[in-house]
């Protein structure tokens, strides 16, 4: 298991410090597991430097990541896997960006420690990082480590899942690659792909094999339009190594999902409510034991938990979630109206009102 840190660097004076402490003799036999990308250790600072000066955003304090990748005790591995182990990791998450890398053997537990630039030599745009791209940099070490028969944190069983079905995509575009020279032909291979993703996952997951292949068929598209935007040509191993990681990111972004809003998750719970409540007092009640707080006004109903920073109005969510619907709703002991009814009930339930 190899477990990543990210923290960000901007000091100049930290800088130089982080990259003179990564590349210290006593810690790397001597320099010999160092190495770097499109840099030279000893002037780093300055060719970062010339790289960030030409971003297209010069708003931002970082002048580079620090990133640690420490493996466990007790796992059998060299220092010369575990600077391999780095590299690959550094090449599938980091393709543009220079960076130093220096794998430390002075602990009981082998660990890289990385410098890598803020600014993307290619395109010249900022790394930004947040819970999203820190989840997806795990998981790529994380795959890494399968590769190599690593030890990996698994909490819901379906890491394996996913590794197989990266391993047999990266199966089909390495014979592709094998049999084409020329990256023209790029429909042919999504065919291939779709075929054989959709073969593997309805076998380990097929509730999920049709979300894999939208988000595949998505993930490709924008993989091409990246290609003829590029500012010069590709190689057939970047072409290849780009794939490998759209195919890992359509596949990731299956598995976990997409984050439900706070509007999504508010209207779920008071559908919930809502069906199961005999009147509107205990539907307020109900609503409160998921953790809501309710505010009622003249002008709306609204709901805020400890997730939200402000009230959410029922109302925004649609005409379904007024508090003279949800009482009819109740009364009814109906579930959410179909389209085809919801405007006729509406509007019987005004013609009430104004009866009154």
């Amino acid at each position: 298991m190899a477990y990543i840190k990210l923290s960000p660097i901007q000091s100049t004076e930290y800088f130089r410090e982080a990259v003179r402490y990564i590349q210290r003799a006593d810690k790397t036999n001597s320099g010999l597991f160092v190495d770097s990308y499109e840099c030279i250790p000893l002037a780093a600072v300055g060719q970062f430097a010339y790289v960030r000066n030409k971003a297209v955003m010069k708003k931002g304090c970082n002048l580079a990541w620090h990133i640690k990748q420490s493996f466990l005790p007790s796992e059998n591995i060299t220092p010369e896997q575990a600077l391999e182990i780095g590299k690959e990791f550094m090449r599938r998450a980091f393709p543009n960006f220079q960076y130093i890398i220096a794998t430390h053997t002075d602990r009981p537990h082998l660990h890289n420690h990385i410098i890598l630039n803020s600014v993307d030599f290619e395109t010249f745009h900022k790394l930004h990082s947040n819970r999203k791209s820190y989840a997806r940099l795990q998981a790529i070490s994380d795959d890494i480590c399968l590769k190599h028969n690593l030890s990996v944190i698994n909490t819901d069983g379906s890491l394996q899942n996913r590794h197989k079905l990266r391993a047999e995509a990266n199966e089909v575009i390495s014979n592709f690659f094998e049999k084409n020279t020329a990256s023209d032909n790029l429909e042919t291979l999504k065919t291939e792909l779709s075929e054989k993703i959709k073969r593997s996952a309805n076998q380990t997951n097929p509730d999920l094999t049709d979300v894999i292949l939208k988000n595949l068929e998505s993930s490709f598209e924008k993989f091409q339009n990246r290609e003829q935007k590029r500012r010069k040509p590709q190689t057939i191993t970047d072409i290849k190594n780009n794939l490998e990681e759209t195919v890992f990111t359509a596949i990731e972004k299956s598995f976990n999902g997409r984050k439900k809003s706070h509007k999504e998750r508010l209207k779920e719970n008071l559908n919930k409510a809502i069906e199961a409540a005999s009147d509107f007092g205990e539907f307020i009640s109900l609503m409160q034991e998921q953790g809501y707080v309710v505010k009622m006004s003249n002008k709306a109903l609204s709901f805020k938990d400890d997730s939200m920073n402000m009230f959410l109005r029922a109302s925004s969510i649609s005409a379904d979630y007024t508090e003279m619907m949800i009482k009819y709703r109740i009364k009814s002991n109906s579930n959410t109206p179909n389209r085809e009814t919801q405007t006729s009930k509406t509007r019987t339930v005004y013609d009430n009102k104004i009866i009154m």
